[in-house]
């Protein structure tokens, strides 16, 4: 049997009708259903993001509010859900491996923790097309969105919580580079991280962006990839992550801004990006 349910609101569908959304905490939901949700959301370039039934037992074990897991009225398996790391040191950690233990969640902790992370969130892909949607303060949040507000909402109400972060990435960042070129991935069992190459042109990446290995020459600077707009509607960020935390209020943290923050994520060229939620108490 799982925890009491954490939270339950009404899901509108934009082309019309709704449904019942709940949310619960992850322990006592069976860990194969959680682990095959939290890898539906993975393309090719992530495959090896993947997590097992095992990782997730694991981090439920160790706390059993480290995953809230999402339903929608009628469907029996979970449609969302979003993993938080606690921890009770300031450091941010410099890689997802470090974060989560190599997602086993042996350092997280269930009470007294000082910063909370989110280093995933997961909306079942044919749920997101059916465009379902949540009024938060008169506004409208997507499924995944609204997990991150009960994580929030949670923090915020936790006496010992100072400081909320997502520790996310920028994942259309190849689609911007593809704008002046062709990157490449070179994966060698030699290296710690894969190469990438712009045009045959191998690239160093850091805090700041991206340059040219070989000159220095800049190829991209992250600050402005932030408050890059999407040619299509201006009104919103060019990068889905960057506009799906900056229109809940996330703040970008350049200064902790993780190159090779995750090795395992090609999609993003291993970056790992931390936007800050205040938490007003």
């Amino acid at each position: 049997m799982h925890l009491p349910m954490v939270a339950k609101t009404t899901a509108k569908r934009r082309a019309g009708g709704q449904s019942t959304f709940r949310i619960y905490h992850g322990r006592g939901i069976n860990p194969t259903a959680i682990a095959e949700l939290y890898n539906s959301a993975l393309g090719p370039l992530e495959k090896r993001m993947a997590v097992t039934a095992g990782q997730i037992e694991s981090r439920l074990h160790f706390d059993r509010r480290s995953v809230y897991v999402g339903f929608l009225e009628g469907i029996t398996e979970p449609v969302s859900l979003i993993n938080v790391v606690k921890r009770a040191e300031k450091e941010v950690p410099d890689t997802h491996q470090e974060l989560t233990d190599n997602e086993l969640f042996t350092n997280t902790m269930e009470n007294g923790a000082r910063t909370w992370y989110c280093p995933w969130v997961v909306v079942r892909k044919e749920i997101s097309k059916m465009g379902y949607y949540l009024i938060n303060e008169e506004k409208p949040v997507s499924i995944g969105q609204a997990h991150v507000l009960q994580v929030k909402s949670d923090a915020t109400r936790d006496p010992d919580a100072k400081k909320l972060y997502a520790y996310s990435r920028p994942a259309m960042i190849r689609d911007f580079l593809n704008r002046f070129g062709i990157v490449t991935t070179v994966e060698d069992v030699l290296d710690e991280a894969p190469k990438y190459y712009l045009n045959h042109e191998l690239l160093e990446l850091s805090r700041e962006g991206i340059t040219r290995k070989r000159d220095g020459l800049a190829i991209m600077d992250l600050g402005a990839y932030w408050i890059e707009t999407n040619p299509d509607d201006p009104k919103k960020k060019f990068d889905s992550v960057f506009q799906f935390h900056g229109s809940l209020g996330g703040v970008f943290r350049q200064k902790l801004v993780r190159p090779y923050g995750q090795p395992h994520d090609l999609l993003s060229l291993c970056y790992r990006i931390l936007f800050e939620y205040w938490l007003k108490k």
